[in-house]
């Protein structure tokens, strides 16, 4: 039986990213995250008005911890249970 901790460490998030500006802070918290089962999954407005949404390759182990982080990279990105 998982953990609680486990278990959040194993669920996704989505990221709505606003400018690219918080792409390598974002790059540096998942390089140093272990491996794991969370996805990560962006979702982008484009310029005219329509929605895009991928899912980053690999899985990691995302913890409240790491979560906090991608949260504090500050503004331009929102970050939510996925």
């Amino acid at each position: 039986m998982k953990s609680n901790a486990a278990e959040r460490a194993s669920q996704g998030v989505r990221i709505r990213l606003y400018e690219t500006s918080s792409l390598p802070e974002i790059q540096k918290l998942l390089a140093a995250a272990p491996s794991g089962r969370g996805k990560v999954t962006f979702q982008l407005e484009l310029d005219d008005g329509e929605e895009a949404e991928f899912e980053l390759p690999g899985s990691w182990q995302l913890s409240e911890a790491v979560k906090a982080n991608l949260r504090n990279i500050g503004s331009g990105l929102d970050v939510a249970e996925a």
